[in-house]
């Protein structure tokens, strides 16, 4: 029987070696441990890029402990469930079945997995860049809180199943015909799809997801206040600016900015000018400095702004502006 994706396989191995090798370079650092003697150690993963997703098949023959340890350098999100023998991932020390449970993996995830012989999962990966780019369309606003999700979901639950069964159309869609991919049209509506399933698990951004009428309908002071930030985020606002444009009291604005959007405008501000450094990092070229881009984007304490980058973006913003000069 042909395992899914087989049209597209990444790598099958015997080695403890290329496996740590393979799950660094397709997800996250990884070391091999307790590996049993009784079954030969093997790894099979086939997987396909959809659009800036992601789609994998691994399938375990043996039992061993993978671990990760405290992801420190990962700008993605992962998303994965099981089947077959009872496989299980730890995150500090608390233990889910794969069977029952779908896990997510991002920055500062403490994890371990233990495989079982013939045991398979199905992993979804997306930058964390592009999920919260997605949130912001389906929210149809900036958002300044970073997108933090729930460590686990269960697969019984009608988010598990949806997810589920999207990731399971969509690969069976794909080894019926592997044509689909050469078709720009369709691989941009079934990325699409995928990232629904991101957008679908648990986060501290579910409510909003869920009810957006309730956090969508802002008075006029608010938008005001947004719309004059986004169109001078570089430059030295002051309070008084900011009133004036919104037609309002402060009281009122921090009051309605906490109501409708959950932060203060200050963080909005600083939410911008962070997506503006962000860019100009993204986009760098030879003499660009850290210091100069978040000078001209309105930071004066580099310190803080570091802080503030590191925690949004999960990454320092020298280690963005490295990886775009090489």
């Amino acid at each position: 029987m042909n395992l899914p994706l087989s049209f597209s396989p990444i790598a099958t191995t015997a080695s403890t070696e290329e496996t740590e090798a393979l799950f660094r370079e397709q997800f996250v650092s990884s070391q091999i441990m307790e590996a049993a003697q009784e079954h030969a150690f093997g790894v099979e993963m086939n997987g396909v890029r959809v659009g800036s997703c992601l789609l994998a098949f691994i399938h375990h023959k043996s039992d061993y402990k993978i671990d990760c340890g405290e992801i420190e350098n990962e700008s993605s999100i992962l998303f994965g469930y099981g089947g077959g023998a009872a496989s299980s991932t730890s995150f500090n020390g608390k233990g889910v079945e794969l069977n029952n449970h779908g896990v997510i993996v991002t920055r500062h995830s403490n994890v371990t997995h233990r495989r079982k012989a013939d045991s398979h999962e199905f992993v979804l990966k997306c930058s964390s860049d592009v999920v919260e780019s997605r949130l912001q369309s389906a929210l149809d606003r900036h958002t300044s809180r970073k997108l933090v999700f729930d460590e686990t979901v269960p697969m019984q639950t009608s988010t598990g199943a949806h997810a589920r069964a999207t990731m399971s159309y969509i690969m069976t869609s794909l080894d019926s015909n592997p044509e689909l991919l050469t078709n720009p049209v369709v691989v941009s509506n079934l990325e699409e799809l995928l990232l629904g399933v991101f957008l679908s698990l648990p986060s501290n951004y579910s409510p909003q997801l869920e009810n957006p009428g309730e956090y969508s309908t802002a008075p006029g002071l608010v938008t005001r206040a947004e719309s004059f930030i986004q169109e001078n985020a570089h430059l030295p606002l002051t309070m008084p600016d900011l009133l004036a444009h919104a037609g309002c009291s402060r009281s009122a604005l921090f009051k309605n900015f906490r109501k409708f959007r959950g932060y203060t405008p200050w963080e909005f501000l600083t939410s911008q000018r962070l997506s503006l450094v962000r860019s100009r990092l993204l986009n760098a070229g030879e003499g660009d400095s850290v210091t100069a881009i978040a000078g001209e984007m309105g930071f004066a304490h580099m310190g803080r702004f570091s802080l503030s980058y590191r925690k949004r973006y999960g990454e320092k913003p020298s280690d963005t502006l490295k990886r775009s000069l090489h």
